[in-house]
Order: C-alpha cells, then sequence, then structure tokens
C-alpha cells in the first residue's frame, strides 16, 4: 500500500472546457485513516480549493454531504505556498477529494500539491493482557 504522500508531487492545470469547474483530484489511502488533514498547494492567490473527506465512492467522487453532515473543508491560497493543517480536529477517511477553483482572470493556471496527507492520531494505550476470540472480526477489533 502507497500513501499518496509518498507519491506527491501532482500538478493540476486549469482547462477552458471545465465549464467553471476546476480540476478534481480523488486520493485513495487504501484504507480508513484517523487523523488530522495536511495540505501544501502553490497556486496563484485567489485560488479556492475545496476538499471532502469520506469512505466510500459515489459517482466517482467522495460524498462530501450526508443529510445535515458535512464531510468538506474550503480554503483560499495566497500566492506561492499555502498550508493546511488542521490539528484540533480529528477526522476518518478512506479518501480525499481535492478540488480547485482558479481565479476567474482568463488566463491558463496551475496549482502543484506538494503535501496530502492524514496524519494518524489514534488513542496510545498501553496493551495489557491477552485476547483470544473465535470469532476473527473480534480479533481484528482487538488489534
Amino acid at each position: 500500500r502507497v500513501a499518496p504522500q509518498e507519491r506527491a508531487p501532482w500538478t493540476l492545470h486549469s482547462a477552458p472546457d471545465q465549464g467553471g469547474t476546476g480540476p478534481v483530484a480523488v486520493f485513495n489511502f487504501g484504507g480508513v485513516r484517523l487523523g488530522h488533514i495536511e495540505l501544501e498547494v502553490e497556486a496563484p492567490a485567489g485560488t479556492v480549493v475545496e476538499m471532502a473527506h469520506g469512505e466510500h465512492l459515489d459517482d466517482l467522487r467522495v460524498r462530501a454531504s450526508v443529510g445535515d453532515r458535512h464531510f468538506a473543508d474550503r480554503f483560499v491560497c495566497r500566492d506561492g505556498l499555502s498550508v493546511l493543517r488542521v490539528p484540533f480536529r480529528r477526522l476518518g477517511a478512506r479518501f480525499l477529494q481535492v478540488q480547485l477553483g482558479f481565479p476567474k482572470d482568463g488566463g491558463p493556471h496551475e496549482a502543484v500539491i506538494r503535501r496530502l496527507d492524514i496524519i494518524e492520531a489514534g488513542p496510545r494505550r498501553e496493551v495489557r493482557g491477552t485476547f483470544e476470540s473465535p470469532d476473527r472480526l473480534m480479533e481484528s477489533v482487538r488489534e
């Protein structure tokens, strides 16, 4: 399993035929990860970055809204390198979807995602005693 961070950087370009939407990229962590989002992106000033996180894909997109719950973040880039770190909010996700909205100045645009990761943060507990069960699911929960 290769985490998305190990394959960075990625370059995303604007295209004239996108109908007002910017490029979209979906990153698969290969399994659900629990932790904090870290994103470093180089983009023109005013580029809007929208990130959705979830555990499954519908229509090849991450479902960012389920009922009254929302699983997305948005921020606006300054010129050059912008960094998003959210250490006070933990999330669980297998997929991260990044969509860029470039400034509407008519020019072609490009953004480079330098780093995208979920920094794992789970409870650190000392394992005391042993546990054995004929149920494999219970064994995996214990692990």
